[in-house]
């Protein structure tokens, strides 16, 4: 296992601990939260420049 690999596996705990941390039970029900947020995000910033 090279260098990357370790410290990819290295912080796999605190990033799961982190999924936990912001009410996710897992890493892709928090990625479809943040996809979902910025999507929304970015129809009210092209909502408000239509205006």
């Amino acid at each position: 296992m090279g260098p990357r690999a370790r410290a990819f596996y290295g912080g796999s705990w605190s990033l799961c601990r982190d999924v936990h941390r912001f009410g996710s039970e897992t890493i892709r029900k928090l990625a479809d939260a943040g996809t979902k947020l910025v999507d929304d995000w970015t129809a009210a910033i092209v909502d408000v420049t239509r205006a």
